[in-house]
């Protein structure tokens, strides 16, 4: 894979370079030739502390989101709102549909889980 100079790399494990080379032995050379470097991007540590300038409004709810309301024990009824109003952030597989009900969902919940797909 190719990624141009001065390319964003996000997250840790993101492919950086590729080699290709006739033999091993040029490979290892290239290989040794590569020289990456790499530059801090500003970053939020906490989600208690948002950053400055955060919206106040809530954006798309992300599956943390809903099993944290769960985990509060947020009404049903409340919690499909909040799918119907903000929407969310993944489009949900079965297993996360099953894993929502086995946390203790409910139809409603899991009906606009379901028919929302990620925003």
């Amino acid at each position: 894979m190719h990624r141009k100079s001065a390319a964003t790399i996000q997250w840790a494990g993101d492919e950086v370079v590729a080699v290709a080379a006739v033999d091993e032995a040029t490979a290892e050379d290239a290989i040794r030739a590569i020289k990456v470097t790499y530059q801090p991007l500003p970053h939020l540590v906490s989600d208690a502390e948002p950053p400055a300038g955060a919206a106040d409004t809530p954006g798309p709810l992300s599956m943390d989101d809903l099993e944290d309301m769960l985990d509060n024990q947020v009404r049903p009824r409340e919690m499909a709102e909040a799918i119907q109003q903000y929407g969310i952030t993944f489009k949900p597989d079965d297993k996360m549909l099953e894993g929502l009900k086995s946390d203790g969902a409910t139809d409603d919940v899991f009906g606009c889980a379901s028919e929302r797909p990620g925003s």
